[in-house]
């Protein structure tokens, strides 16, 4: 292998305003002064127009020629246009940034092409783009190769075709000191031109009205230590914090191994010495939290594990809380997930039914795109869905987070411009088809450094968000909207008994009766939470095996704020003359006709005489004391009646139906207040 260099230094000044040709040669006469000989081996010749490269041996061989003084940290483009003559199977191209701390070599082979990094300290090779069959390569003419810099990332284009994007792992300034030629095998090969041209930086589309006074805040020692902290998950109602740490202290004694440590907000609003979270989480290999749901009662966790609790491989599990105890880690199952990077990323929204991932699949755009993913059933989900083109790039996607209002979706990616490796981006999904997304936003210069900025996660209440920066845990207000939300919690009691109850908690939206999410109560305490977004009316409940659900609902169609929300759930044992409510039911002002808000309620009553078919009911009604006796008599019994008549409308049977309205003779609380009136104003049933 034999090098052949040329040597020479430009002298110039760059516009930051407009464009400027560094380099035009079109090899008519040699003006570059490039290699022009001829020997046993190999000759060089400028011959028609062209620069022409004629190997005699076996071999490889190159011309090159180096701008010592060549660095702009400007936008550019570099074009060329190459051709060979040569038997099937030889490869030949083109060569830049040779010189520098690596350079970048594109092969071509017949109809194929690839793009590899050659380390200039031990020339180890690096594959950026492996070999691609290419149907608009020329044979037997001409392709052009473009090189393209707009902001922090660098394309590549044959015949106008990009084939690969990447920002990662470049160098703060972009240089092109060496220029140049190869081809293998007594190939000729013809370079017709080559152009080197300088432009304004590009100009990174970032998120409006920014605010230059925001900064990344590092979080104190109890939080950040000597050793490397990253991935910080923060729980959606801001009160626990999760992270990895590499450390010898860790299960194991590995510091290359990271456990899952974490940290509770105290009273004061500081966050409690990091620890950590023990096993059956962390185990001898890379454990990390993904996500944890709004309750905190369960942990989406990286990876799989044994019965045991040890490492099972690559995946997915999810972890719950049953007695103040995370539990041995369930492995999950993604339908026809085919992940072909060594690095995945995942995200479990609020709603506890669906997962965002970021994996390189087959039919990707690039490196690792982004993808959703919907449960099934327990511990099962489906074929992973693509976002789409708007959000993922030829680059690499990845740390995905959806912020509760379950619409703005916050990832990192190397793959649109911005200011480092991996910027933060910010998207807002348009409907229901997890196709249509807003253009992605870059954060700004507050928040993207030229380095990798990962992790970004919110909470709910979205003022302020935590990522990792350079081995530390770090939090900065949130530039960018997000949706106003509402933390639903409280605690599942036992109605009859009154003592705290485990259960599982469902929400739907009122007008559709369609499940949004799902949750769980402590078995000890009774405790849940659950996110609601703007815009509809939910109904919520807990349900248990043996037990009548009693819901409640809520309209937040005109939600301004943030708010935090304290509603106790209860469970009514079904037995015999226990008047238990039906607090979704509706009805037309001061009528007897049924909503259609009502119909979720009703069809599970339906589903609970179904299954006790040797049960008969009484409905009742009640009104508050707006009115005169007689009218609220009649209004109670007529109410009561309407939902005896759809009950059977869903083939109950008479004989098992009764109603019976009570007026304003039987309050719940006194009427002495418009909420109190409300509450006065219900249906109810009870077993006969």
């Amino acid at each position: 292998m034999r090098y052949l260099l040329l040597f020479l230094v430009f002298n110039f000044s760059l516009s930051g305003f407009a464009q400027k040709v560094i380099l035009d040669e079109n090899f008519d006469v040699d003006n570059t002064n490039w290699v022009l000989e001829k020997n046993k081996e190999i000759s060089f010749l400028l011959e028609k127009g062209n620069y022409v490269m004629t190997p005699i041996s076996d071999g490889k061989y190159w011309s090159t020629t180096v701008y010592e003084k060549f660095n702009i940290d400007e936008d550019f483009v570099l074009e060329t246009s190459i051709m060979v003559k040569a038997k099937p199977g030889t490869n030949y191209g083109f060569i830049w940034n040779k010189g520098s701390n690596y350079e970048v070599q594109i092969i071509f082979s017949d109809n194929s092409v690839k793009i590899e990094k050659i380390m200039a300290k031990d020339k180890s090779s690096y594959v950026l783009m492996d070999w691609k069959k290419l149907d608009v390569i020329n044979k037997s003419n001409y392709n052009k190769i473009k090189i393209e810099k707009k902001a922090n990332l660098i394309y590549y284009y044959i015949n106008d075709v990009l084939l690969y994007q990447s920002g990662k792992n470049q160098p703060k300034n972009f240089y092109a000191k060496g220029l140049g030629f190869f081809v293998f095998n007594k190939g000729v090969l013809s370079a017709d031109y080559v152009k080197f041209t300088s432009y304004p930086s590009t100009v990174v589309n970032t998120i409006d009205n920014q605010d230059p006074y925001i900064y990344l805040e590092k979080l104190d020692s109890n939080i950040n230590s000597k050793d490397t902290e990253s991935l910080p998950r923060v729980s959606p109602d801001g009160n626990y914090l999760y992270c990895v740490r590499y450390s010898n202290v860790n299960i194991g004694g590995d510091s290359n191994m990271n456990d899952i440590w974490y940290s509770v907000k105290k009273e004061d609003g500081s966050w409690s010495k990091l620890a950590n979270i023990g096993r059956p989480l962390n185990n001898k290999s890379h454990n990390f939290v993904i996500s944890s749901s709004p309750d905190n009662n369960s942990l989406l966790l990286a990876n799989k594990y044994k019965s045991d609790g040890e490492a099972e491989g690559m995946g997915l599990s999810i972890t719950k809380k049953i007695n103040n105890q995370f539990t041995v880690p369930t492995n999950q199952i993604i339908i026809e997930f085919i992940n072909k990077n060594k690095g995945v990323s995942y995200f479990l929204s609020s709603d506890n039914k669906t997962l965002l991932i970021a994996a390189e699949t087959p039919e990707g755009l690039g490196e690792k795109d982004l993808y959703v993913s919907f449960l099934i059933e327990e511990n099962t989900w489906s074929k992973p869905k693509s976002l789409g083109k708007v959000v993922n790039s030829m680059g690499d996607e990845h740390s995905p987070y959806l912020s509760a209002d379950g619409k703005t979706l916050f990832y990192s990616s190397d793959g649109i411009p911005g200011y480092g490796e991996y910027d933060v981006f910010v998207s807002e999904r348009l409907d229901d088809s997890w196709q249509n997304w807003t253009e992605p936003k870059n954060l700004g210069d507050r928040i993207n450094t030229k380095s990798s900025e990962t992790g970004y996660i919110l909470t709910a209440k979205g003022d302020y968000a935590y990522l990792s920066s350079n081995g530390d845990i770090c939090r900065i207000k949130n530039p960018a909207y997000v949706e106003p939300v509402v933390i639903v919690s409280g605690k599942v009691f036992d109605k009859k008994t009154g003592k705290p109850i485990g259960a599982s908690i469902t929400y739907s939206n009122l007008s559709e009766n369609k499940e949004l999410g799902i949750a769980s109560s402590d078995a000890q305490t009774g405790d849940y939470k659950i996110v609601l977004q703007k815009g509809q009316a939910y109904g919520f409940m807990a349900t248990k095996a043996d037990y009548y659900s009693i819901s409640e609902n809520i309209d937040l169609a005109n939600l301004k704020e943030y708010k935090e929300i304290k509603q106790d759930l209860y469970l009514s044992p079904i037995v015999r003359g226990e008047p238990i409510r039906l607090n979704n039911i509706f009805f037309e002002f001061g009528k007897s006709v049924l909503k259609s808000e009502s119909f979720p309620e009703l069809d599970r009553l339906v589903n609970i005489l179904n299954k006790n078919p040797e049960i008969k009911i009484e409905i009742n009604g009640h009104t508050d004391d707006v009115g005169t006796d007689a009218s609220n008599q009649t209004l109670s019994q007529d109410r009561a009646q309407s939902v005896v008549n759809y009950l059977q409308s869903k083939g109950i049977k008479t004989d098992r139906l009764s109603a019976k309205g009570y007026g304003e003779s039987k309050p719940d609380v006194p009427n002495n207040s418009d909420e109190n009136r409300a509450f006065n104003r219900r249906v109810e049933f009870k077993i006969l």
